[in-house]
């Protein structure tokens, strides 16, 4: 199982040091090319639990839901703390 702070952790630390800008500039190409690989998906693949069977019958929509909008609205509010002291370390 993948443990989600660790994960948060590496990739804190392989970004911590990037200008606001390029921090910005690599989430919105991330998050645009997310979208446009969710849209390619047909509404089976994304809703049908037996589709892909390495998610052993999770439907692959958790997925986008835990890391895309959901994960963006768990960390909302210390990005906003951060970006209103950018100069401190969150």
């Amino acid at each position: 199982s993948l443990d989600y702070d660790v994960v948060n952790e590496q990739f804190y630390r392989a970004n911590k040091l990037k200008p606001l800008n390029e921090v910005r500039s690599d989430f919105l190409v991330t998050f645009l090319q997310m979208i446009e690989d969710i849209q390619a998906l047909s509404e089976d693949a994304l809703f049908d639990p037996q589709y892909f069977t390495w998610r052993k019958g999770q439907p692959l929509y958790q997925i986008v839901e835990g890391s895309g909008y959901g994960h963006y609205a768990e960390h909302i509010e210390v990005i906003r703390e951060w970006l209103s002291h950018p100069s401190s370390e969150v």
